[in-house]
């Protein structure tokens, strides 16, 4: 009979007291019992850390290990994840945001999943978003990616999609440990990012992504979240200025120049829009939006490939 994997669960916090609860018992609820817990906080300014502790000294022995972690100075992201991985001691990671929850059965389908295939090292899973809170009646959509075409490459050409397109959701990601710390764990170099960088370092290294095709995470969106896409107001978030840098130290070198045009093309509209103060969600703004980024280059050479098609 094969091992029981021991899961070493990292809950990454900044100011999340208002939705933490939920985070730690979702993890508590799993039918699933091989778990080790981590709460990694990146120097909250809120009472987090002491609703967490708190909720320890109550349930820490339904864990096999569990700690909290607390740094002298804000750290960033994949910092916080670092934080959580020095001192994990599962076979496998499962990075989650202290704003998200589980399904009860999230570790239980995980855990059959890596029996079933050892030489699996990195999956993703499915995702449900809710609104502001996980009532069933907050559900907006379901994210199911189990017919989607990039599981189907392998390691290289995942790499070479990757780099044109995150398709990965990170909040859906399982983690073999021991593979996370041959490649020196999260890139802490990109605060904002330790989702991205990563997927790009493991397909490189030769390691592809499997899914495994489970509901495992509610995946919570509201305007707190530093991950928010975008407030009602605008067209788009200006989460495209805190990756300026990985893009182009990871992402633009490795582009076709027709890709790169159309990369520095499309961050030139939104610089435009925002200068202008543009980045409102009103009529002619979205039409003049929608209007430029279609003249990108790689938009115009997809568009002459259609007409060639006809």
């Amino acid at each position: 009979m094969n091992k029981l994997p021991l899961f070493s669960v990292i809950v990454i916090t900044y100011n999340s007291a208002k939705y933490i609860l939920d985070t730690l018992e979702s993890i508590k609820q799993q039918h699933y019992q091989h778990l080790e817990l981590i709460i990694s906080d990146d120097r909250s300014t809120d009472n987090t850390v002491e609703i967490c502790k708190n909720w320890l000294a109550e349930n820490s022995n339904r864990f096999v290990n569990s700690s909290i972690l607390v740094p002298k100075q804000n750290q960033g992201i994949p910092a916080n994840c670092n934080q959580g991985l020095k001192v994990a001691q599962g076979d496998w990671i499962k990075v989650i945001a202290g704003d998200d929850a589980f399904f009860d059965d999230a570790f239980e389908n995980a855990a059959q999943f890596v029996v079933k295939n050892p030489n699996v090292k990195a999956f993703c899973s499915s995702v449900v978003y809710y609104q502001d809170n996980f009532a069933p009646d907050n559900e907006v959509s379901r994210r199911n990616d189990q017919s989607l075409s990039f599981y189907e490459a392998n390691a290289k050409r995942q790499h070479f999609l990757l780099i044109r397109n995150n398709y990965i959701h990170a909040a859906s990601v399982f983690l073999q440990r021991e593979l996370i710390l041959e490649l020196g764990g999260f890139m802490e170099e990109y605060k904002m990012l330790e989702d991205h960088p990563m997927w790009l370092k493991i397909t490189e290294n030769g390691e592809k992504f499997y899914y495994l095709p489970a509901y495992t995470v509610k995946y919570r969106l509201h305007s707190a979240s530093i991950f928010s896409h975008k407030n009602a107001e605008s067209i788009f978030n200006n989460f495209y200025l805190k990756k300026r840098s990985f893009e182009l130290e990871m992402i633009y070198p490795h582009l076709r120049w027709y890709e790169k045009l159309s990369y520095q093309h499309n961050f030139m509209v939104k610089r435009f829009f925002d200068g202008a103060k543009l980045n409102q969600q009103k009529t002619i703004n979205q039409f003049l939006y929608q209007f430029l980024m279609a003249l990108s280059p790689v938009a115009l050479i997809h568009l002459l490939k259609k007409s060639n098609k006809r």
